[in-house]
C-alpha cells in the first residue's frame, strides 16, 4: 500500500503514475507545473484508489487521469477533476461519485458501466460529466487557456445489461462523439434512474435500446 498526503509534486515530466495492484491513497496534495500531467492511475491490474482534497495548476493536464477496468469499488470526490481515458465499471463493482465531483472526458473517450454507477449530486453541488475543454466545470483542465466544450468532444457513457446507474443532480454534456451510438448516454439493458439532472449538447442526449 502507498499513502501520499499533504505533499507538493512539481516540475516533473509526469507528476505521478500508478499501475499494477495494491492500494493508493492520495489526499490533500498539490500538483504544479508537471509538463505532461498531474497523475495517471490505471485500474487494469487491480489498483484500489482512495483520494480527496488534491489540487492542480500549471500542469499539462490538471486532473487525475483514470483508465482501465475497475476491479475494486471506487469513490470519487470533489477535488481536482477526474479525466477519463476509457474506463469500465466492471460487473460486480461500484463507482460512487460524490457531490461536486467533476468527471471530464479526454477527446473521444468513453465510460462503460457493467457494474453500478451511483452519482450523488445535490442542488448546490451537481456532478459534471463533461469535456476536458469545458473550463466552466473544474477550471482549465487541459491547460490551453480559456475554452468551452463542444458537441462530440468525447464519446459516451454506455450502460450495459445487468448494470445499475443512478444519476441525481448530474450534468452530462458535450458527448456523443463516437460510434456506435453517437449519444451522451446509451442504455443497452440494465437499469437507469435519473432525477434532477441535465443532458445537453450532444447529437442525441439519451439513446435507449433496451431498458
Amino acid at each position: 500500500a502507498t499513502t501520499i498526503e499533504n505533499s507538493l509534486i512539481k516540475d516533473n515530466q509526469y507528476g505521478l503514475e500508478a499501475t499494477g495492484p495494491g492500494t493508493l491513497t492520495l489526499n490533500n496534495n498539490t500538483f504544479t507545473n508537471n509538463i505532461t500531467g498531474s497523475a495517471f492511475i490505471s485500474f487494469n491490474d487491480g489498483k484500489s484508489f482512495i483520494s480527496s482534497g488534491n489540487t492542480a495548476s500549471g500542469n499539462g493536464q490538471n486532473g487525475i487521469v483514470v483508465f482501465g477496468a475497475m476491479s475494486t469499488d471506487q469513490t470519487w470526490t470533489d477535488q481536482m477533476p477526474y479525466i477519463v481515458l476509457n474506463l469500465t465499471v466492471s460487473a460486480g463493482k461500484t463507482l460512487t461519485v460524490n457531490a461536486g465531483a467533476k468527471v471530464k472526458f479526454n477527446y473521444g473517450s468513453f465510460m462503460t458501466v457493467s457494474g453500478d454507477l451511483n452519482v450523488n449530486g445535490t442542488p448546490a453541488n451537481e456532478v459534471y460529466f463533461t469535456s476536458i475543454r469545458d473550463d466552466s466545470a473544474g477550471g482549465d483542465t487541459n491547460n490551453d487557456g480559456f475554452s468551452s466544450g463542444a458537441q462530440g468532444d468525447w464519446n459516451q457513457i454506455m450502460i450495459t445489461a445487468g448494470s445499475v446507474t443512478n444519476l441525481n443532480y448530474s450534468v452530462i454534456r458535450f458527448g456523443s462523439g463516437g460510434w456506435p451510438h453517437y449519444t451522451n448516454i446509451s442504455l443497452s439493458g440494465g437499469s437507469l434512474l435519473m432525477s434532477n439532472s441535465v443532458i445537453s449538447s450532444g447529437s442525441t442526449g439519451l439513446r435507449i435500446y433496451n431498458g
